[in-house]
């Protein structure tokens, strides 16, 4: 074989080898895209992770992995912005957020909810927004610790001077620095705070609510999610 078709046989698996090199490098690195993106949502007042996805119809991990939160437990604020991926997921019935954008989007869009901050010591705690408690429930006719008249649960009052009875499946006792009224929204419904306790309050950051039910919906002490809104 001649020098000069060595050559030209060597150039030609040089550019062979060259055009491999650029074709892999264009799939190893594509361009990004904007495709799985279906939109941003501004949080308002009482949403949280899941009331936003169920709007959506989208996986709450995922809105959590495109918007950089830590995890879909993380407390959010009014006024953070969520984007919202292109990943459909099946939701079972819950509180839902109104969607700002999309088909199911409505006309008026709530304000976002005014900042009200009320000192807990060390904590504050924005009104309207989502924070977490310890719950516990409590049922006077158990007499004991459930009332201030292990005697005559029936006579018992709360902290406020209301009836108890009166109470039923809508009060509960609160930390001594929530005032009276204030509002706990928990799985969609309210509560109001009418009563004190000796160990409702503040630990390590995290209040202990006190639920007036004859039988708990969770367990004693787990810390779960709630909307406060103060008077």
């Amino acid at each position: 074989m001649s020098k000069m078709r060595k050559i030209t046989i060597a150039a030609v698996v040089v550019v062979l080898l060259a055009s491999l090199f650029a074709a892999g490098q264009a799939v190893a690195s594509p361009e990004p895209t904007q495709e799985g993106i279906l939109g941003r949502h501004t949080i308002r007042g009482g949403e949280h992770l899941y009331s936003i996805a169920r709007a959506y119809g989208v996986d709450p991990a995922a809105i959590a992995r495109a918007s950089g939160l830590f995890s879909v437990n993380q407390v959010l604020q009014p006024g953070w912005v969520l984007t919202i991926p292109n990943a459909p997921m099946t939701h079972v019935a819950g509180p839902t957020a109104v969607a700002q954008f999309g088909a199911l989007a409505s006309a008026t869009v709530p304000p976002v909810q005014q900042s009200v901050i009320v000192p807990q010591g060390d904590v504050k705690v924005l009104s309207g927004a989502q924070t977490q408690i310890r719950y516990s429930h409590y049922w006077p006719p158990l007499g004991g610790v459930n009332t201030s008249r292990p005697d005559a649960p029936h006579l018992a009052r709360c902290a406020n001077g209301a009836r108890w009875q009166d109470h039923v499946g809508v009060g509960c006792a609160c930390p001594p620095e929530w005032p009276f009224g204030t509002v706990v929204i928990l799985d969609g419904q309210r509560w109001t705070c009418v009563d004190r306790g000796g160990m409702i309050k503040f630990v390590n950051g995290i209040p202990w609510v006190d639920f007036l039910v004859p039988n708990a919906a969770y367990g004693y002490g787990t810390v779960v999610e709630v909307e406060v809104i103060f008077p």
